[in-house]
């Protein structure tokens, strides 16, 4: 983790065509973090401010927020963005490559 916890994600990172998580960029270096650790991050570090950079945005990235969803199988987490107090789902319209090309960018936590 960084000293100054602002995360920008880049990109989001697909595998099979499902969210596997996103490219962060902090501290002059890019990170991948798992869709896990990004909701941990977004969660429950309190510190830290996760932005996403959506083309066609405007000039300020936007907030990153959880959003519960609920399936026959209990809660899961689906990532939307805030502006300005409103919530949008278009977190989906961020650039996205395949976790293959991922592969050789460091994970902000290093896995157990």
């Amino acid at each position: 983790m960084t000293a100054n916890n602002i995360y920008l994600v880049k990109k989001r990172i697909l595998d099979q065509g499902k969210l596997w998580g996103v490219i962060l960029f902090t501290d002059g270096s890019s990170y991948k973090a798992p869709s896990e650790d990004l909701l941990k991050l977004v969660n429950w570090e309190s510190n830290a401010t996760v932005l996403v950079d959506l083309t066609g945005g405007g000039d300020n990235p936007v907030n990153l927020k959880p959003w519960p969803v609920k399936t026959a199988d209990g809660i899961r987490y689906a990532f939307r963005t805030e502006a300005d107090g409103v919530v949008r789902n278009n977190f989906n319209s961020l650039p996205a490559v395949k976790l293959v090309s991922a592969n050789k960018i460091k994970y902000l936590i290093k896995p157990k």
